[in-house]
C-alpha cells in the first residue's frame, strides 16, 4: 500500500499509548522493540499488522522478544486517504504460563 505518500500517525493517540504502556515499566529492550515496530507501521501500516475480520481498519500486530515477552499493538487506520494510524493500545505479555 505504500506509493511514496508519507503515513502519519495521530500523535495524540500515539502518546496516550505509549505513555500508559511505559507505565507498566518496559524495560530497555522491549521499549526497543516497540520502537522499531512503530517505525515499520508507520512506513506501511496496512502490511504491518493483521487486520480484524470483524472490524475492519483495526489492525493488530504483535512482537515476540527473545526472552518470551509478547507485546501486542492495536491501531486503526479510519481512511486510506487521510493516511492516518491511531495506535490505540500497547500491551506486553509474558508467553509464560500462556
Amino acid at each position: 500500500m505504500s506509493t511514496g505518500v508519507s503515513w502519519h500517525f495521530n500523535k495524540a493517540r500515539l502518546a496516550e499509548a505509549l505513555s500508559l504502556w511505559k507505565a507498566t515499566g518496559p524495560d530497555l529492550v522491549m521499549r526497543a522493540h516497540v520502537n522499531e515496530a512503530l517505525m515499520d507501521l508507520i512506513t506501511d501500516p496496512v502490511h504491518s499488522g493483521t487486520e480484524d475480520p470483524q472490524s475492519p481498519g483495526v489492525f493488530h500486530r504483535e512482537i515476540v522478544t527473545g526472552t518470551g515477552v509478547r507485546i501486542g499493538i492495536l491501531y486503526a487506520i479510519a481512511s486510506l486517504e487521510d493516511r492516518e494510524v491511531a495506535v490505540a493500545d500497547i500491551r506486553s505479555s509474558s508467553s509464560e504460563g500462556n
